[in-house]
């Protein structure tokens, strides 16, 4: 596949920045496509331009890739091994952005790369998820937004909508879903009846605000992941499309990019709704920059402590709920990361159960004290009611 002819070069930009950048910056360690396009087969990380509005009537998200990379690169290397290639900006049209997304990333996948994905309004998530159709096996989304979008799909396809598109696709390889950082007030009752017909978890924000680690599991099992940067609060992200007064911090949102660059299995990550054209003194794009920053680093700091088939490399533990519907609950951590699973049965019409009629789910200690305290973890209920729902 000639990749080259799906991007615009990034000389001229190359050349602008050629004065402002640190000796160490990402700068001097991404080679990007200015020249020549870059050769992907030593990269590990990919960085990608979506310079769309197609979800938007607003202009001005098409100018967002540019505006990140000028912070991007004038900030320090993580680390001096890193191997990033940018391949610039897509050259996307209304009439074929999200297939030009899909083919993209698909192949980019497929070569067991890491994409990142620049700009664009928050439908690029619909490219995004498209890449994952002919990889014959299901995928987990984790959507990071103060509103579900899941408005009615009868409005097209939108910033506002897309999430319909992807819950209805056929064919269907959307295992789990979940959205952090939802403002209720913006959740239709509509919206809410979809999310639990379909067993998927909508993650309020203040849950996150009490214990912004509590968002680490949803990306330990997530394959692609979206932000939303309207779901920072407006007076550290004012350039955005939907500005809102509530939301994450910078410094928590930064936490959580961390945790998605550390997530075994996320190889797509998009970061959209940046308007440069409301983004007071580029307050926004620098933030950008730093969340992509915190994800990076969080890629090379991936640990692999995923459960052995027999749980060798971790401790159990059982909270005894006896007065409880559900008697107890096996939960195992890493004694090397301090990282917490919960063993979730499938239905077994009462017997006894063992690590094959179970899955292990992803959580954090807060759940394990919750169940010591005599209360069933909503996690765990909701993963529960999934199974149960499989196999009726």
């Amino acid at each position: 596949m000639d990749l080259s002819i799906f991007f615009d070069d990034l000389k001229s930009f190359y050349e602008n920045m050629a004065l402002s950048a640190h000796s160490q910056s990402l700068k001097t360690v991404t080679w990007a496509y200015t020249d020549n396009f870059p050769d992907i087969s030593q990269a590990e990380i990919i960085i990608i331009g979506c310079p769309h509005h197609l979800g938007c009537e607003q202009k001005g998200s098409e100018l967002a890739p540019n505006a990140i990379r000028n912070y991007l690169y004038s900030l320090v290397a993580p680390l001096e091994n890193t191997k990033i290639i940018d391949l610039g900006n897509l050259k996307i049209h209304e009439e074929n952005g999200y297939e030009v997304i899909k083919q993209v990333v698909e192949y980019l996948i497929k070569q067991n790369k890491t994409v990142i994905l620049l700009g664009g309004t928050h439908d690029t998530a619909y490219g995004q998820f498209l890449a994952y159709q002919n990889f014959e096996q299901f995928i987990e989304y984790v959507s990071i937004d103060s509103k579900l979008d899941l408005m009615d799909s009868d409005m097209g396809l939108s910033n506002r909508t897309f999430h319909n598109q992807i819950f209805r696709h056929k064919p269907n390889y959307l295992k789990h879903f979940s959205n952090i950082g939802t403002q209720i007030y913006y959740v239709s009752e509509a919206e809410r009846k979809v999310l639990k017909s379909l067993q998927f978890e909508s993650q309020r924000l203040s849950e996150f605000r009490q214990n912004v680690k509590r968002a680490e599991p949803y990306f330990r099992s997530a394959n692609m992941v979206s932000l939303d940067l309207s779901a920072v609060r407006q007076s550290d992200a004012p350039g955005v499309n939907e500005p809102c007064p509530a939301g994450f911090s910078t410094e928590e949102i930064c936490q959580i990019a961390r945790f998605i660059g550390m997530g075994y299995h996320v190889s797509s990550f998009s970061i959209n709704e940046l308007n440069p054209l409301k983004d007071k003194e580029n307050q926004t794009a620098h933030l950008a920059a730093i969340i992509l920053w915190h994800f990076i680093e969080g890629f090379y700091n991936r640990i692999d402590d995923e459960p052995l088939p027999d749980r060798s490399n971790l401790r159990c533990f059982i909270a005894d709920l006896e007065d409880n519907i559900v008697p107890d609950i096996t939960f195992y951590k890493s004694e090397f990361t301090g990282r917490w699973w919960m063993e979730v049965p499938f239905p077994s019409q009462g017997k006894k159960l063992s690590p094959k009629l179970s899955k292990l789910i992803p959580c954090c200690e807060e759940d394990y004290m919750t169940a010591v305290s005599g209360e069933i973890p909503e996690r765990w209920w909701i993963m529960h009611c999934k199974f149960l729902e499989e196999f009726v």
